[in-house]
């Protein structure tokens, strides 16, 4: 059956990669992009592949120390000029599918994790706050640099267990955990 609108061409493709990166907040895994790239059988994989590969050498898609993609700021005004090209029905399943990827980015912004040398070790640093507002913020000694490294990336796996946790033991287990539960969902 013929497809009408977007046909998942080089250039329709990059204009979805656009599309895709601007509605995000911050950056995407290449995995997260190829996976939204190609909702509804829209492009291949070699398709993506050149179309990222063209965006990024055209400095319109950057990539961060960690390998995290973003849109440049002139990517993002294409962006804007061009969504109109993409059919409705594809930025409404973009939106929906795009929502875990956005709740993934705000997560990761609220939390923080460094690890320092200090004295005869090292100290992780561990926050989770909110637009600023700390949740909860430690300060770790960590014997070793392997210990420290350990302690930072498990803060990143579950800085929100650890917080309920840590509320738990402090309130005496005595804390409605439905309320609880509630009150340390992930950072909308």
């Amino acid at each position: 059956m013929p497809r009408y609108g977007f046909t998942g061409t080089p250039d329709d493709t990059k204009i979805f990669i656009l599309h895709l990166l601007s509605a995000c907040p911050g950056p995407v895994t290449r995995d997260e992009l190829q996976e939204l790239a190609m909702i509804d059988d829209n492009a291949d994989y070699f398709v993506f592949s050149d179309a990222l590969a063209d965006l990024t050498e055209r400095g319109l898609v950057t990539r961060d120390a960690e390998g995290g993609l973003s849109a440049s700021e002139r990517a993002r005004e294409h962006a804007e000029v061009t969504a109109a090209d993409l059919p409705v029905s594809l930025r409404r399943q973009a939106a929906l599918e795009l929502e875990p990827v956005r709740k993934r980015i705000r997560r990761d912004a609220a939390i923080r994790a460094e690890l320092e040398p200090s004295g005869d070790g090292y100290t992780a640093r561990l926050a989770w706050s909110d637009r600023g507002a700390p949740f909860i913020e430690l300060q770790i000694a960590a014997g070793s640099e392997e210990q420290g490294f350990r302690l930072v990336q498990g803060w990143r796996r579950h800085a929100e267990t650890v917080y309920a946790s840590v509320l738990a033991q402090l309130l005496d287990d005595k804390t409605d955990r439905a309320a609880l539960s509630a009150f340390i969902s992930p950072t909308e």
